[in-house]
């Protein structure tokens, strides 16, 4: 699991980009408000996962280390 978890940040971290990236181009807060929502609701998500990942790696290096 310790092994996997650096490739999981930086998937995590790769999507949030791409998401802040579409949130900062103010064209597509000319979409459809519920495509909004879901864009915000994902990143929030993203943000929590990234959270858990990082507290779980310090977590298993503790054990390890």
């Amino acid at each position: 699991e310790l092994e996997q978890l650096p490739d999981r940040i930086a998937l995590i971290e790769a999507e949030q980009a791409a998401l802040q990236a579409r949130l900062a181009n103010p064209a597509f807060y000319q979409g459809p408000a519920e495509q909004i929502r879901v864009v915000q609701t994902r990143l929030a998500d993203l943000e929590a996962e990234l959270d858990s990942a990082m507290a779980r790696w310090e977590a298993l290096e503790a054990r390890a280390g």
